[in-house]
């Protein structure tokens, strides 16, 4: 008799990891987060928008405002280091599609915070918000298909989204 061999349920996630270019896993969570310590500079404190609208006891402290995007942004940064990492040829369609949402996720995002801190433009920013998260979501929808980790990322990305579109709702209907 022989023995039937068990299947691993890590063996997809270990073929994915292997067949991923770990500096782009590296590098993109980094840049972004460039990029937004960037936009945030060039923008200014918060601190005065908030005091101006009254909301400071409305939104979280500065300090853990600034580790969540942070955070976020390498999230939504290894979600797509590891779809454009991913060396599999079966879904390169859906890999760019999904890289292209993200991509003009990230646009609005970075807009979005001298929308709503410079311009004070709330209502922009709600929709700015709004079509954010909802290239967020094609964009996991696309990566669904091209790698499992990816995916998730993708999902707790949404979920910041999430919480920021009814945060910037409840700033707007508090002013």
């Amino acid at each position: 008799m022989s023995k039937k061999k068990q299947k691993n349920p890590f063996d997809s996630v270990m073929r994915e990891y292997d067949s991923t270019n770990k500096k782009v896993v590296v590098i993109t969570p980094l840049l972004l987060n460039f990029i937004a310590v960037f936009v945030r500079w060039v923008s200014g404190s918060p601190l005065t928008t908030l005091h101006y609208i009254g909301a400071r006891n409305i939104v979280p402290p500065t300090w853990l405002m600034v580790l969540l995007f942070s955070i976020s942004y390498a999230i939504v940064g290894l979600a797509l280091g590891v779809a454009l990492g991913n060396r599999f040829y079966c879904c390169g369609e859906k890999k760019y599609q999904g890289a292209m949402w993200l991509v003009i996720c990230l646009a609005l995002g970075y807009a979005w915070y001298p929308l709503f801190f410079c311009a004070r433009l709330f209502l922009v920013s709600i929709c700015t918000c709004a079509l954010c998260l909802f290239c967020s979501i094609c964009a996991t929808i696309c990566f669904a298909s091209v790698s499992k980790l990816s995916f998730f990322l993708s999902l707790a990305y949404n979920c910041w989204l999430l919480y920021l579109f009814f945060l910037n709702m409840q700033v707007f209907f508090a002013i």
